[in-house]
């Protein structure tokens, strides 16, 4: 299996979208870089105004019993 550097993924998606990516607001890249460093996990509310992330909340504790 041939694995791809993200950032071919990237330009890929982005070329898909039909955008690029110098376009993306720095709010937004600063929220995908932090998507990507918490890997896994849960945001609870995402804020957003006129378009771009303001503020987000995440999931601190979670507990199944099942």
């Amino acid at each position: 299996m041939k694995i791809i550097p993200k950032e071919e993924i990237i330009k890929q998606f982005s070329r898909d979208m039909g955008a690029d990516l110098v376009d993306l607001n720095p709010q937004w890249i600063k929220f995908i870089r932090y998507c990507e460093k918490i890997g896994f996990g849960e945001l609870q509310k995402i804020q957003i105004q006129n378009g771009i992330p303001v503020s987000a909340e995440k999931a601190t504790k979670k507990i199944k019993f099942s």
